[in-house]
């Protein structure tokens, strides 16, 4: 009986040890712990901005991704110093009128884009209003789908509305994702869907096309985590991803299928 009691005993100072030296190296490796929507560390977009900073200030971070829905949990878990989603996610904003995050700074925007042909027939392309591109769109003899997402689904009924034109070729789709990209190009037809899931998909069958106009782009939001022990250097991250230098970066970021398109942007 004494000698299980002696072998309990150690195990217990064992792992007493292993959390204290988990901790003391998370404070002596200056490590910030980050947790993003996915595409924010699409093709290494989040890492490419901030290498510069870490670098000059020897701090290093521990990168995690995933849906909005776990970016909220890794807040309420405190799993996270410094997290980033869309901005208008309620459960992040709501957290923050709750005290778990310091106020948000809208940091970078990514875009939606056109998806239609490649030989773009109703010459689109280098526009630079989205009404003006579903205008010429309708007026063409190509068809603009409408995306299953109720998100994408109510911009693009406003940009039809908006352009005055009632007798067109519309498609009213519930197909989302790849199921819409196989329409749009079985059809010869547009749609609009998100730039970088677009490009993570791969597909060669359709031209993607993007209006940097605010109703296509949507703003991200950084937020630093209340009560965890990197409050203040993920507070000092954050100033950096503000700083004109981080800005310069940003817009100059291309994802490695589209070197030519513009990837972020900087909200107004």
């Amino acid at each position: 009986m004494k000698t299980i009691v002696k072998i309990t005993f150690l195990i217990a100072l064992l792992s007493s040890i292993n959390v204290v030296h988990s901790e003391s190296e998370y404070h002596s490796n200056k490590t910030i712990r980050i947790m993003t929507v996915v595409i924010c560390q699409q093709d290494n977009f989040l890492q490419t901005i901030l290498e510069p900073y870490l670098n000059k200030n020897n701090i290093k971070i521990e990168y995690r991704q995933g849906h909005h829905s776990e970016v909220a949990r890794a807040v309420n878990n405190k799993e996270a110093d410094f997290v980033i989603t869309h901005t208008k996610v309620k459960k992040l904003q709501k957290m923050e009128s709750k005290g778990f995050l310091n106020k948000g700074q809208e940091l970078f925007a990514n875009p939606m884009a056109f998806l239609g042909p490649k030989d773009d027939p109703a010459n689109i392309s280098g526009l630079q209003n989205p009404v003006q591109a579903v205008k010429q769109i309708m007026e063409s003899d190509h068809c603009f789908i409408i995306n299953g997402n109720k998100r994408l689904a109510e911009i693009q009924n406003e940009l039809i509305n908006q352009t005055g034109i009632t007798d067109s070729c519309i498609i009213q789709s519930d197909k989302q994702n790849d199921a819409i990209l196989t329409d749009a190009f079985e059809n010869n037809a547009y749609t609009l869907w998100g730039f970088h899931p677009f490009a993570k998909r791969g597909n060669d069958n359709l031209l993607p096309i993007v209006i940097p106009d605010e109703v296509l782009l949507s703003n991200m939001t950084g937020w630093v985590v209340k009560g965890t022990r990197q409050e203040q250097k993920a507070n000092e991250l954050l100033n950096y991803l503000t700083s004109d230098k981080a800005k310069k970066l940003i817009t100059e970021f291309r994802l490695n299928r589209y070197k030519h398109i513009q990837t972020w942007w900087i909200p107004h």
